[in-house]
């Protein structure tokens, strides 16, 4: 492992963080002292505003960037990244090869780690907003103890969509090959094939890094300089590392890699990791009553909750009597993780909509992140795309045994975009 007993570098790289949807971290048993929400999210108290408010953990960020960049680095050649990915239980080394890109940039057993990540607070900007609804909401969750099993309904908080935080990265004694992963880490973000937090297979998470800026501080005759560096070198050094262990197999589609990651797509659903971005037209007005909202919003503005369509899909795939192996990998299982991630549908245009209803004929977007799935898998859920389907359950949509016409909550989802995984185009971006 690289040497820490010695100051020679260090690169800062700084940006924000904006949530495209809400985000979760669990704030645990200590919420208690400023929530009275029963699954709280985390908060720190600022000292000179004189209140609680919600940031994110260096700690859940560091998380989610290191595993990243192992899939990543996992894609091109496992054998560079030395925690096994195979069976535990067959003694594979799990930590501190000198070879593995992980360990020498986050640490192992065997040394430190060059990577060091600060808390991520509210920008300044995000604190003055005057039309600002709040950073935090409470919106009902529906849960089964059980597949099959009746729901139970437990409000959780979230953070609002739209809401900013400002990151800080430090890298010491770092190289332009490894500031370059860091930026293809963050990268990740703006493709939604990273997200921030817990429930991003029902939504949360989302988000982007913006203005993102890289400094080095240098050490040279005892006098520290300080000097903004090219992104544009650091990320082409990156990629020119990953280029050079491509030495991976193409089989394995767990969850360490992008699976058929060098191969070439047949149509764009095909095998692979893929994100599409959606377009949600409202038929009919949308309601669906929250805690104490008319209907559900993200903080910003009236939404169809991702967990809401991701339930729907599966209610169709049960009432067709789907195969349980296919429903199981879809959606996830007791005893396996889901391989669908569904964003809220949020109104994305400038014209306001009020926080009562969605109107019909209102365009939203959304996005749907089929992780390492089959053709086969991904045509259960696209072949609900380009029709009019009833999004919610009748009593949100107002049907009764005395009311059986004109229902609400009709929608149609058609691909505005689709964006396959391919290790020929990631280097080439």
């Amino acid at each position: 492992m690289d040497s820490l007993d010695r100051f020679s570098n260090r690169y800062e790289i700084e940006g924000t963080i904006e949530l495209k949807t809400p985000m979760r971290i669990g704030g645990g048993q200590n919420a208690a002292m400023y929530s009275l929400s029963p699954a709280p999210v985390i908060e720190c108290f600022d000292a000179g505003s004189g209140v609680f408010e919600p940031y994110i953990p260096g700690s859940s960020l560091k998380g989610i960037l290191r595993s990243t960049l192992e899939r990543l680095v996992r894609t091109f050649d496992d054998s560079k990244c030395c925690v096994s990915v195979g069976n535990k239980k067959e003694g594979m080394v799990l930590c501190g090869n000198d070879t593995c890109i992980s360990c020498r940039m986050f640490g192992s057993m065997n040394g430190g780690a060059k990577v060091r990540i600060r808390d991520s607070h509210l920008t300044d900007e995000c604190r003055t907003k005057e039309d600002w609804q709040g950073y935090l909401r409470e919106q009902p969750h529906f849960g089964s103890p059980r597949p099959g099993g009746k729901g139970l309904m437990r409000p959780e908080e979230s953070v609002s969509a739209g809401t900013e935080f400002r990151f800080h990265i430090d890298l010491d004694n770092g190289t332009d090959e490894e500031a370059g992963l860091m930026m293809l880490v963050l990268r990740e973000f703006n493709y939604f094939r990273a997200h921030l937090g817990g429930g991003s297979t029902r939504g949360h998470g989302f988000c982007s890094m913006k203005g993102v800026t890289l400094t080095k501080l240098s050490l040279q005759d005892g006098v520290i300089s300080r000097d903004k560096v090219s992104g544009k070198d650091c990320l082409s050094a990156a990629k020119r590392y990953l280029a050079g262990i491509n030495s991976s197999p193409d089989s394995d589609r767990g969850f360490d890699r992008y699976w058929k990651a060098f191969s070439e797509p047949v149509n764009r659903f095909d095998d692979g990791h893929v994100v599409a971005t959606l377009i949600v037209t409202c038929i009919t007005d949308f309601s669906m009553k929250g805690l104490d909202e008319p209907t559900v919003t993200n903080g910003l503005g009236p939404v169809i909750p991702g967990s809401t369509i991701k339930g729907f899909l599966r209610h169709k795939l049960e009432q067709r009597e789907t195969d349980k192996k296919i429903i199981d990998s879809i959606f996830g299982g007791l005893n396996q993780r889901g391989r669908l991630i569904v964003s809220d549908a949020w109104y994305a245009g400038k014209k306001g909509i009020g926080n009562e209803y969605i109107p019909k004929r209102s365009a939203l977007m959304m996005y749907m992140v089929f992780d390492n799935m089959t053709q086969n898998e991904m045509e259960h859920i696209t072949q609900f795309f380009d029709k009019e389907i009833q999004i919610t359950g009748n009593t949100s949509a107002g049907i009764s045994k005395y009311n059986q016409g004109s229902p609400k909550n009709r929608v149609k989802i058609r691909v505005e975009s689709v964006n396959r995984f391919s290790a020929k185009k990631f280097l080439a971006e």
